[in-house]
């Protein structure tokens, strides 16, 4: 059971580090990056809530995405995250990326593009984009209008069980995407 529990938690600090990296996306020309990314303000957050799907033990998820800082040419972006079997010790972990708004990429280091396509969450238009390695498989959920993640789901396997991470958007401070989720 221990080790069901590092092999988790690694996996965890693996995806959450890489939620700083999806905010560095760029879908958009930069001339046009600010106008279109309400997001790009100091103190834009989101918190995400979720569980880890087909584990025999409760385990809850939360995340948060916020803007820390803003100049001219990079966005300052800090992921924390948690996760809290009901059977140990909660995990947390942090970090923070300095991403360039000229010269950034949507794809995680380390995983390949799979595909990408449509989708819609909440009667919102998104971009899915599906990334995989060896040891994960990544679906971010991207809102088209607001250029945030919605959604982001992490799939692995171990010891023949496939685990599911489902993070899905539960707060924000961004006016655009409160109003078009929870307004």
């Amino acid at each position: 059971m221990r080790r069901h529990w590092v092999f988790l938690t690694f996996v965890f600090v693996f995806a959450i580090s890489a939620l700083t990296i999806l905010i560095g996306y760029s879908l958009l020309p930069i001339s046009q990056q600010d106008m279109a990314q309400p997001w790009i303000f100091k103190g834009a957050y989101a918190t995400y809530t979720g569980q880890v799907v087909d584990v025999s033990t409760q385990t809850n998820l939360s995340a948060r995405i916020e803007v820390t800082d803003v100049n001219a040419s990079h966005v300052q972006v800090r992921t924390s995250s948690t996760i809290a079997p009901s059977s140990g010790p909660a995990v947390n972990d942090h970090f923070t990326l300095w991403i360039s708004k000229a010269n950034v990429s949507f794809q995680p280091p380390g995983e390949a593009f799979a595909r990408s396509y449509s989708a819609q969450i909440s009667n919102r238009s998104c971009t899915v984009y599906e990334y995989t390695n060896e040891a994960i498989n990544a679906t971010y959920y991207i809102d088209d209008a607001l250029q945030w993640p919605v959604r982001l789901v992490y799939m692995t396997g171990f010891e023949n069980q496939l685990y599911t991470l489902d993070f899905r958007l539960n707060s924000t401070n961004i006016g655009a995407l409160d109003e078009a989720f929870f307004g």
